[in-house]
């Protein structure tokens, strides 16, 4: 998966943020009810919980000259956070997430998250045509390397 170059280690965290994302056909029953199964799963390292209703942006319909904005459903958000609050779950009827802004390494980020995935699959059973979108977002640019 990794290239055989050498690993690199900076004294000063590069990232302000790491967020990997799993997105999965709509599970109607996560935002049906409140998920107290997860959220026992996880909770003895995510005791932190909070519900967000969010209003997505309005979807713009039609062709041009002709276009219409039409709103979208509200969303909700479930938010499972560490002690410290320093790593996040979010969980909605179409997305599992995991982001920190304490990121060391990618093994310790994995095993954090193949921990949430593999309760999130006990759970849930989502259909097998889940895909990852990670990101980062870099603290500067250009970033310190030192």
């Amino acid at each position: 998966m990794f290239s055989a170059s050498e690993r690199v280690l900076y004294g000063k965290r590069q990232l302000i943020e790491v967020i990997c994302q799993l997105r999965f056909p709509t599970i109607l029953s996560i935002s049906a009810k409140e998920p107290a199964e997860f959220q026992e799963a996880i909770r003895a390292e995510f005791p932190r919980y909070a519900r967000n209703l969010e209003k997505l942006p309005p979807k713009v319909i039609g062709q041009p000259g002709a276009m219409k904005l039409e709103e979208q459903p509200t969303v909700v958000n479930y938010q499972f956070l560490t002690a410290a609050g320093d790593w996040k779950v979010n969980l909605t009827n179409t997305f599992l997430a995991l982001a920190t802004p304490v990121y060391t390494t990618w093994e310790d980020f994995a095993r954090k998250l193949d921990e949430v995935l593999a309760q999130f699959v006990a759970i849930y059973h989502p259909a097998p045509s889940v895909w990852r979108a990670c990101r980062s977002a870099t603290l500067s640019s250009p970033p310190i390397l030192a």
